[in-house]
């Protein structure tokens, strides 16, 4: 379920997905070119999540200099940044409790000045629409 979800929203931005556990790492085309592509590491937990960029960046199996890794905890987090630390290169990482929050955050103030339903989510699509509009550009780019 949630590897469709991913998969269907990200092929709204021209973005194909593939499932990492389709791809025969054994092989060593299959591997190379599983390294030239970005990748967005995304499981049913955090945990899991976390343990597959673990096994994937001992395995040198993608760049994680081109790697976004989503999680829904806030302790995913934390535990990436140290992982970051250890292995000196960077990825991105998307905690979506933090989106959540900023979202409902930004809806309650517009709620309390009284802005009603159409209203807010007037300003929710200004507000998130620079995100929307950059990761498209990103993708119509390549």
């Amino acid at each position: 379920k949630y590897f469709k979800s991913m998969s269907k929203l990200l092929r709204v931005f021209g973005i194909r997905v593939l499932d990492v556990e389709a791809v025969d790492f054994r092989k060593e085309a299959a591997l190379e070119s599983q390294q030239r592509l970005p990748h967005l590491v995304y499981h049913r937990t955090t945990a899991e999540t976390v343990n597959r960029l673990y096994t994937l960046s001992q395995a040198k199996a993608v760049d994680l200099t081109k790697t976004c890794v989503l999680v829904d905890q806030e302790q995913g987090v934390f535990d990436l940044a140290g992982m970051t630390k250890d292995n000196g290169r960077g990825f991105e990482v998307i905690c979506t409790a933090h989106l959540f929050d900023r979202i409902f955050r930004e809806v309650r103030v517009w709620a309390r000045m009284g802005y009603n339903p159409i209203a807010i989510q007037a300003e929710l699509d200004h507000e998130f629409g620079v995100e929307l509009g950059a990761i498209y550009q990103l993708v119509s780019s390549r």
